[in-house]
């Protein structure tokens, strides 16, 4: 028993010594920490060529190339901050060896960067003291359309010393450029897309902050510009024609038939309405992104207005008929001569309308923008017959001139002896007229022609067996 007892004894001892053995000498090969530097310095102001430390200073501890800061203040870090304190004393401990640049980020005062290194050769870095000067602030806003414009980079430069620095205005349109020494600046605002009223100023700092350095700026704009031109007569531009780009911004076509925007980079249609023209192409769709753009001429096509009254017959007196829906469909015609007789054949009416319209409570119906052609007329309203049924063709010229060919009286074929233009043929029951196609046209009233190039067409309704005397 003895022996066993002192056994375990021996064996107790031995592993007690070897673990204090191994706490001796950090843990058995654990890692050690990386030892720590500091710097320590002064900032100073010069006083009767004495030096003066400086209380309260902010200095700036940056690291150079990949190295990085590892101060009590923070860990892992690229830059770190202290304040001077009595005597314009600063430090920074437990700093990794490497190479560091001290600068400062006072607003009151600043300095020259400084480097400094630190290494096992050197475990305290004491700089040199580091004369400060007092520095300033350029602050202003930059407003566009009356409103504060955030985004705006502000770049101030100086010469003497050479030093640029910049800033960016805040969602609030304001900036603020700190640190600035006593000399002239100049101030120069940029954003893409946008132009400025001073494309930079002039200021000079002395002994206080410069507030009010504002600026105004706008979109920048480009010019769209095109021509309305008279499909009529080649080459000649017609002015007075309403251009649109959007639903706030049109203008009318100058004496040269010429129109003009200025608009912001976008996405935007040309448009042009007039009552006497239809404009091929209608609708001109223009990207604007950073230069003006020039649109291919417009053909203005000249358009007319048809319009007329339809009056109820079956009723004494007479009234005006509310409500007939009229219908203008273009024709199609073949034109031919027979042993030198003109005429017309193979009449078709298309089957997409042109224009419609609905007659008021004076019996008046207006079809607008209609281009020179030839047409057929139809009045319709469930239950009512109309007198004539249609007018068939209505023929409009460029000029103005109108013809009207009414198939229910002739049929779908008509001749003349000779190729007259524009003259009467006698006739029965009214008489002729031969177009410069060739084509023989029945004249039948009432119609007139005004300066505005309205042509008017009537027509009478009435029940079916009711009376159409007009």
């Amino acid at each position: 028993m003895r022996l066993k007892y002192s056994t375990y004894a021996a064996l107790v001892l031995f592993s007690v010594t070897m673990a204090l053995l191994l706490c001796g000498c950090g843990g058995g090969g654990g890692a050690s920490t990386p030892p720590g530097y500091t710097i320590t310095g002064k900032i100073v102001k010069i006083v009767n060529n004495a030096e003066v430390g400086i209380e309260g200073v902010e200095v700036n501890l940056t690291s150079v190339g990949t190295t990085k800061v590892a101060a009590k203040v923070t860990a892992s870090v690229s830059a770190v901050t202290a304040t001077t304190k009595a005597g314009g004393v600063y430090s920074f401990t437990d700093v990794p060896a490497g190479d560091y640049t001290i600068g400062s980020v006072d607003l009151t005062y600043g300095f020259s960067p400084t480097p400094v290194s630190v290494s096992s050769a050197v475990s305290v870095a004491n700089v040199t003291s580091i004369p400060a000067y007092l520095v300033y602030s350029i602050e202003g806003n930059i407003r566009s359309n009356n409103s504060l414009l955030p985004g705006v980079t502000v770049t101030v430069t100086g010469t003497s010393p050479a030093v640029t620095k910049y800033a960016i205005t805040n969602a609030v349109g304001a900036y603020v450029i700190t640190g600035l020494q006593s000399q002239s600046y100049t101030v120069t605002p940029t954003r893409a897309g946008y132009d400025f009223t001073d494309a930079s100023i002039t200021t000079v700092v002395t002994d206080t902050n410069k507030t009010g350095q504002d600026f105004t700026a706008s979109l920048r704009t480009y010019v769209i510009t095109g021509t309305i031109i008279d499909n009529a007569v080649v080459g000649v531009a017609i002015a007075g024609v309403k251009v649109s780009v959007s639903s706030t911004l049109s203008t009318v076509t100058d004496s040269t038939g010429s129109y003009s925007f200025n608009v912001v980079p976008g996405t935007y249609t040309i448009s042009s309405t007039d009552q006497k023209y239809t404009f091929n192409p209608l609708n001109v769709p223009v990207v604007v992104t950073d230069a003006g753009k020039t649109v291919a001429n417009i053909v203005a096509v000249p358009a007319f207005t048809i319009t007329g009254t339809i009056t109820r017959m079956d009723v004494v007196p007479s009234v005006a008929f509310t409500g007939v829906a009229v219908t203008l469909y273009k024709m199609t015609y073949n034109v031919y001569t027979i042993n030198g007789l003109y005429g017309a054949n193979n009449i078709t009416r298309d089957s997409v309308a042109t224009a419609t319209a609905t007659t008021n409570a004076n019996g008046t119906y207006t079809l607008t923008a209609v281009p020179a052609g030839k047409y057929s007329i139809i009045p319709t309203l469930s239950g009512f017959v109309f007198n004539p049924d249609k007018i068939e063709t209505i023929s409009i010229a460029l000029d103005g001139s109108l013809y009207k060919y009414d198939e229910t009286v002739t049929g779908n074929h008509v001749t003349a002896s000779s190729p007259l233009i524009n003259t009467p043929i006698v006739g029965v029951p009214d008489s002729y007229t031969v177009t410069a196609e060739g084509l023989i046209i029945y004249n039948s009233g009432p119609f007139t022609i005004t300066n505005n190039n309205v042509v008017e067409q009537n027509f009478s309704g009435s029940l079916p067996g009711g009376s159409t005397n007009h």
